[in-house]
């Protein structure tokens, strides 16, 4: 068992919910990520029938806040 690196990149957005309004959630954040790891990037780089997309990962993800 190794360490590795994972490479990515992405956003988050955060929609508070106001006091009033809030019952069992402060805030809802949707994310995206366009994520690698070495281990992909070295096996695509050694061996030219791996393409790009094949290494790529996209994430989508919603988190919530609770009290």
């Amino acid at each position: 068992m190794g360490l590795g690196l994972i490479l990515g990149l992405g956003q988050r957005w955060t929609l508070r919910i106001p006091e009033p309004r809030c019952k069992f959630h402060r805030s809802i954040s949707f994310y995206y990520e366009f994520s690698t790891c070495d281990m992909y990037v070295t096996n695509a780089v050694t061996n030219r029938y791996i393409s790009f997309w094949e290494i790529l990962r996209f994430s989508l993800g919603i988190r919530f806040q609770i009290l």
